[in-house]
């Protein structure tokens, strides 16, 4: 693996031309499922009944060695994407974090030093060079003044509804209570007392 990087990014798609590749997308995916259950070629050709008839196990073995690692590619990147979205819907449910984008933001942050987390001291030499480092660190950056901007946000937020509730409140509930007007109208006139 020469760039980390690329385990996140989609490969560019290759048209495939066989037997398999042009079965309709839900028995191919049935086939690859079949695969990753460990069955054998004769079992997935029995196992599609009248749609696998035109199939042998030349074609299953081809698409193992071609079609069948997109495949397994494809499921672990969304694998990895639901993760991440369940992380950040945990992360947005809990106390400490109420707010969608401050998770997401938080969520990219640690997704981009786990990037750099699992890069290999030789991998950090052609991968890192000081372009890249200098992006990276650049959008770590950005993620962060993303997060004081959100909590900027969130407090002018409260400030202007605290504002908006404050005007408007009835005149009776302005200034002091009754109570306290009350305790002010009796002891107005008594001294303190030493």
């Amino acid at each position: 693996m020469n760039n980390p990087l690329d385990a996140i990014k989609p490969e560019p798609e290759h048209t495939r031309n066989g037997k398999v590749a042009h079965l309709p997308k839900v028995l191919r995916d049935r086939v690859n499922q079949m695969m990753l259950d460990g069955f054998t070629y004769a079992q997935i050709i029995a196992a599609l009944g009248e749609d696998g008839k035109h199939l042998n196990e030349q074609n299953l073995a081809n698409w193992k060695s071609g079609g069948y690692p997109q495949w397994l590619k494809a499921r672990e990147r969304r694998e990895d994407l639901l993760a991440v979205q369940e992380s950040i819907m945990d992360r947005v449910l809990k106390e400490g974090c109420p707010d969608l984008s401050k998770a997401a933001i938080q969520m990219a942050v640690t997704k981009a030093f786990q990037v750099l987390e699992n890069l290999t001291p030789e991998e950090v030499k052609t991968t890192m060079d000081s372009n890249n480092f200098t992006r990276l660190l650049n959008a770590v950056a950005k993620l962060a003044d993303g997060e004081i901007k959100c909590q900027h946000h969130e407090l002018d937020t409260a400030d202007r509804q605290a504002k908006r509730e404050r005007e408007n409140q009835a005149p009776g509930q302005l200034g002091l209570s009754e109570a306290a007007l009350h305790e002010i109208e009796e002891h107005r006139f008594d001294p303190p007392q030493n």
